[in-house]
């Protein structure tokens, strides 16, 4: 595709095609980085779109909409972290409209948010507006026996009402590994409590993009709490990607630099004790 003479062509064996008449029905089309002409969307120019460059927009205000995971073991606080960013938003001159709540049918924690509504099972697209901003929360619903029906609305949730439907969804569940994989390819937020498990947290910096090892350190040198977090925020030009506690800033670089300082003092002494033992060897046939 080219411009000429304020139109654009499509280029081909055949000669050039004039698309102007789609481009006419399109709401704008100008101009990207990529030399690429950015189209009319319909569905997602009705939302009004969130950055990080807002006047009144601090580090727990994430754009809208977005898609934020909290994972993590029983009782580390993963619904008061999301009530936390809920109410960041609603300090702002454009909050939530509406707020939809799954969870079990037991469950009043979400009560003194004054949700719009509760339900125990996961909603349709047709239950949105789109001409509200909405958040969706799916707290402590069970993702791990869904039936068909559930695996295709919480596709559909995360794939399209999120962005289509001028939707955000917050989600917690206990386990990183153990929550639905769309839900998680489709999250640009993940706020991760500790796992007892190394293997886990090596396959968690997989998943989120982090170095390896990168987890194992952050838990026992910067966020050793039981009630600490790691924020992996990798929304659009985002000014902190990694962070404690969702406020906290963390240094990449600094991170970056400490890990290899303690991965050189780590092969030292394990050089050292291999040494020992082999001199212990020695002595051990010399007296024999």
């Amino acid at each position: 595709m080219f411009k000429k003479n304020n139109l654009y062509y499509i280029s081909d064996k055949f000669g050039e095609k004039k698309i102007n008449k789609i481009l006419r029905k399109m709401k704008r089309c100008k101009e990207s980085s990529t030399n690429l002409p950015i189209l009319g969307n319909t569905d997602k120019d009705r939302i009004k779109k969130e950055g990080w460059r807002d006047p009144d927009r601090n580090l727990g205000c994430i754009p809208h909409p977005a898609r934020i995971l909290a994972l993590g073991g029983v009782g580390r606080g993963k619904t008061n972290t999301l009530k936390i960013l809920f109410l960041e938003h609603q300090k702002t001159n454009n909050p939530f409209k509406e707020l939809i709540v799954v969870s079990p049918d037991t469950s009043t924690e979400w009560v003194d948010a004054e949700p719009t509504l509760i339900i125990t099972d996961l909603p349709s697209p047709e239950v949105f507006n789109p001409d509200v901003k909405t958040l969706l929360v799916i707290d402590d619903f069970e993702l791990t026996g869904l039936t068909t029906s559930q695996k295709k609305k919480l596709s559909t949730l995360f794939r399209y009402v999120s962005s289509h439907c001028n939707v955000s969804i917050f989600m917690s569940f206990q386990s990183f590994l153990d929550c639905n994989s769309i839900a998680r390819k489709c999250a640009n937020v993940f706020i991760i409590w500790d796992s007892a498990s190394r293997l886990e947290r090596s396959m968690i910096c997989n998943r989120v993009g982090l170095p390896k090892g990168t987890l194992d350190y952050l838990f026992k040198y910067v966020a050793p709490g039981d009630y600490d977090s790691i924020m992996v925020d990798r929304t659009i030009a985002t000014p902190a990607f990694l962070r404690r506690n969702v406020f906290e800033k963390l240094d990449e670089d600094d991170i970056e630099k400490n890990m290899k300082k303690l991965r050189i003092q780590e092969l030292k002494e394990i050089k050292k004790e291999a040494k020992q033992a082999l001199e212990e060897e020695e002595k051990d046939s010399d007296s024999n």
